[in-house]
């Protein structure tokens, strides 16, 4: 909703708005007036669209993606291929055409834009024929006149109702116009306090705490029953109770070889001592130096 606001009024987005800047038409006319609005409604809804739902769309694939198919994954290919149907190996193997296509368009138009050869930094600002520049006196102005006629319209509109849904909608009017007008301060102040934050819990500033006693190590968890049983040679894996190679240690703690936690866990789901519900991003390595 307040994208849509900020497109509706200010023309922009809310971070093209936070720099001072605004969309512009090829097409507009010079003057733009508040019963005029410089976007249209189609436009308006085009730009939602790529602002909010593209890129929400987009990492969700990228997150599918990576935890699905980046995984460093030791099972047998022939293993996996089985389990994968056929939408998801034309997802396997046309995602990374598709994504790589997607950030390239914009690597070029963004070069393109940086050397002054075009006037669009993004092919949705092309698909548009929409331009960026800087506000002005004028454009702000208009700013000012376009919200307060559309406010004034909403307000008049509202004020029709019955009493009950319209003292309803005063109430939420002046809540969202305090949050519409005075959003940019609050998105400063919260970017200022973060960054005060930051210096503060720093290394180089950090107030010196009185030192307090190293907690006692919490109790080994506990073997489940049916679980896979600890040989007595610490130097054995659990799972193929032999010679621990490229050791790895799982969500509980167990050290394992890392080949065969990762196909336990990625089967199963769970620590194979414990029973304790694990996936492989909570894997660790471990690096052993040599004796």
């Amino acid at each position: 909703m307040a994208v849509r606001h900020s497109l509706a009024v200010q023309v922009s987005s809310l971070s093209e708005n936070f720099f001072g800047l605004m969309r512009v038409p090829d097409a507009a006319s010079p003057t733009r007036t508040a019963e005029k609005p410089a976007l249209s409604k189609a436009s308006q809804r085009f730009a939602l669209l790529t602002l909010v739902f593209v890129p929400y769309i987009k990492g969700k694939l990228d997150d599918l993606y990576r935890r699905r198919y980046q995984q460093p994954s030791i099972i047998q290919p022939a293993e996996t291929e089985l389990d994968e149907t056929a939408v998801s190996q034309l997802f396997k193997k046309a995602y990374p055409w598709l994504n790589a296509g997607y950030e390239g368009t914009h690597f070029v138009y963004q070069m393109l834009y940086l050397l002054e050869v075009s006037n669009y930094y993004s092919p949705w600002y092309y698909a548009l024929k929409h331009r960026c520049q800087r506000l002005s006196m004028d454009d702000i102005a208009s700013q000012m006149q376009r919200s307060a006629a559309l406010r004034k319209k909403i307000i008049a509109a509202n004020e029709r109702r019955v009493l009950p849904l319209r003292l309803l909608g005063r109430v939420s009017l002046t809540s969202w116009y305090l949050v519409v007008d005075y959003s940019h301060l609050v998105l400063l102040g919260a970017f200022c306090a973060f960054k005060v934050l930051e210096w503060w819990y720093s290394v180089e500033h950090r107030m010196p705490t009185q030192s307090l006693p190293i907690p006692p190590p919490p109790e080994p968890p506990r073997c489940a029953d049916g679980g896979v049983s600890i040989p007595s040679d610490v130097s054995l894996c659990p799972i193929c109770r032999q010679k621990r190679s490229n050791p790895a240690a799982s969500s509980s703690g167990f050290v394992f070889c890392y080949p065969c936690i990762f196909n336990y866990v990625q089967q199963h789901t769970r620590c194979p001592v414990t029973h304790v519900p694990s996936s492989v991003d909570q894997i660790r390595r471990l690096y052993e130096t040599s004796s």
